[in-house]
């Protein structure tokens, strides 16, 4: 169960970060699925000391948006999403900064790297 909803986390997260990308055409799926897998894969392969904190980071902004919201993270709105994140961006605490930062930098990479060449290319996203 927790891994489970550490999955639906990080997917949603993952797709909530690359909003910007896909903002106002429909979202290719199958490349934002390819990405989310990127980020889970990545998060597997850290060491053990790394890699159950992130997990318990992951939770703690899942039981954080619960208690505020009543719902879980990736059963929210996109714009309700994208106003946690961004809270989470902006806060003073640094675990919360470099959890957002990790899975922001990690959905961009693999974006650019699953993407056509002329679909992912900067001034394309600029155009739209």
């Amino acid at each position: 169960m927790i891994d489970s909803l550490f999955n639906a986390t990080v997917s949603a997260l993952c797709y909530s970060l690359l909003e910007p990308a896909y903002k106002g055409t429909e979202p290719n799926t199958g490349v934002l699925n390819q990405v989310a897998d990127f980020a889970l894969d990545q998060h597997s392969r850290m060491p053990d000391f790394l890699r159950l904190p992130f997990k318990l980071v992951c939770l703690f902004f899942v039981f954080e948006t619960f208690i505020l919201s009543g719902t879980l993270f990736h059963r929210q709105t996109l714009a309700w999403r994208r106003s946690r994140i961004q809270s989470w961006k902006n806060s003073k605490l640094s675990p919360k900064r470099d959890f957002i930062k990790f899975f922001d930098s990690l959905a961009w990479l693999s974006w650019y790297g699953f993407q056509p060449q002329e679909s992912a290319s900067p001034a394309s996203l600029n155009a739209k």
